[in-house]
């Protein structure tokens, strides 16, 4: 392969890098070593050729949310903005394992694997150099991305597609493999927590909370409810995103889109019972109590110091 091609940079020059890094270190002290990927980001088409045989007739999932009605559903301010419907029909053929949808999960899940192939060059580099037993691997990524569900592509939305991404943390003193916890984390509680793995003391203006008591017990109560901005004025050619704030509890979700008024300003979700984000309860008299409360709670953010 050609490493000078961009399509390779991941695959194998940032593993090479490491290696190099690696080198270069002083084994008598600690490291702390921030690797970025630009996979599975956009154009899709930029995998690797050795993936190219892979997922070649294999039906990708497709969620409950990829429906005509759904998308047609949604305000219409958010069907027209840039991240809106495109084609109706790339939802009416997302089944089709010739359709356009199809092709772009595709070509989404083998950049999936390049990281994925460049990760495991990282972590087999750990191994060699006795390494893999006293290194701590935090993984994760910075936004989710629609694939169609809702009618939708790209992110920006306080919908889970958008906002839920996956995160990782292996360290090599807790023995409990495989164990997972269904709390709410941000990314905020990254750097509390390379600071607690550190041995340093978090500051008291720093947001978030350190993850390591879940390492402890990954049912432990972590937190019950968070507040969402998407407040960017973009740039020209991107103004049509709408601007929006909320807040996620653990069974619900309010949204509310700070540009608008009206009837459509406003979404309410039961995440327990609609976890698709498929009925919008914020005009059901049924939840006109949770929503009045999720409304003070989304204000009340504002008032704290």
């Amino acid at each position: 392969a050609n490493i000078n091609d961009p399509v390779h940079q991941e695959t194998y020059v940032i593993p090479d890098k490491v290696r190099k890094f690696l080198d270069q270190r002083d084994p008598g002290k600690p490291f702390c070593l921030s690797i970025s990927f630009k996979a599975p980001h956009g154009p899709w088409g930029d995998y690797d050729e050795m993936f190219e045989n892979l997922y070649g007739d294999v039906p990708m999932p497709v969620a409950a949310s990829v429906n005509e009605a759904d998308a047609l559903n949604r305000p219409e301010f958010l069907r027209q903005s840039l991240n809106g419907i495109r084609d109706m029909n790339i939802i009416r053929t997302g089944n089709d394992v010739q359709g356009a949808l199809q092709k772009s999960m595709r070509e989404y899940y083998r950049l999936i694997n390049g990281t994925d192939y460049a990760v495991g060059k990282i972590l087999d580099e750990l191994r060699k150099r006795g390494l893999s037993d006293n290194t701590v691997i935090i993984f994760y990524s910075d936004n989710g991305h629609f694939m169609a569900e809702h009618g939708f592509t790209g992110k920006w939305l306080m919908y889970e597609e958008s906002m839920r991404v996956p995160g990782f943390i292996f360290d090599p003193r807790h023995i409990t493999k495989g164990a997972s916890t269904r709390e709410m984390v941000l990314n905020i509680d990254l750097a509390p927590t390379i600071l607690g793995l550190a041995g340093i003391k978090v500051p008291g203006h720093m947001q978030g909370k350190s993850l390591l008591p879940l390492l402890e017990d990954p049912d432990k109560p972590f937190r019950e409810d968070f507040f969402y901005e998407h407040q960017y004025r973009h740039l020209e050619g991107y103004q049509h995103i709408e601007r929006s704030e909320g807040v996620r509890t653990r069974e619900w979700k309010y949204i509310q889109y700070i540009d608008r008024t009206g009837v459509a300003a406003e979404e309410l979700y039961n995440l327990a019972t609609d976890s698709t984000e498929m009925k919008n309860l914020s005009k059901d008299p049924g939840s006109g109590k949770v929503l009045d409360s999720l409304r003070k709670q989304y204000l009340g953010y504002f008032s704290q110091k």
